[in-house]
């Protein structure tokens, strides 16, 4: 009886000293990893839905947080999330060219009716989607998701 006190004492007093010892910003990568992946997939399915319309997928810097935004023509914005941005940056690589997601240069890519990548941009520098992009999410780890031309994105 003794024994499975002190496990039970114990077992608090680590789940209090562990939530003390590591802070939300810890997991920044991963949770703008997994919200980009995630609003990424709501606007390529919404691609296969939506044949009469174009599809847009944006992630851009608002105040201290990233807002990733899905939306059409037709309806305007339909599912947007905002993650902290704490000491998270943004980089995007295709081909030969590499850039950052910032305040003034948002990532803007179209999907085409069949899922494919139709067009991108990051802020006013068109990007070539034949070639597929690359989004480096760093900060206390780093995390990378690559887009291929067919819209398919690897985590």
């Amino acid at each position: 009886m003794e024994l499975v006190t002190v496990i039970i004492l114990l077992g608090i007093l680590s789940v209090a000293a562990v939530s003390r010892m590591v802070s939300p910003a810890d997991f920044a990568p991963g949770m703008v990893s997994a919200a980009t992946a995630s609003q990424f997939r709501f606007a390529r399915a919404l691609a296969f839905a939506r044949e009469d319309t174009s599809v847009q997928f944006v992630i851009a810097v608002v105040g201290t947080d990233w807002q990733i935004t899905s939306s059409t023509l037709a309806d305007g914005p339909l599912r947007s999330e905002q993650v902290a941005q704490g000491a998270t940056s943004l980089a995007l690589d295709n081909g030969a060219f590499s850039g950052s997601v910032t305040v003034t240069e948002p990532l803007r890519i179209t999907f085409a009716s069949n899922g494919d990548l139709a067009s991108a941009s990051l802020g006013t520098q068109s990007l070539d989607p034949s070639l597929g992009l690359r989004l480096q999410i760093s900060g206390d780890s780093d995390r990378a998701l690559c887009v291929y031309p067919n819209g398919y994105l690897l985590t």
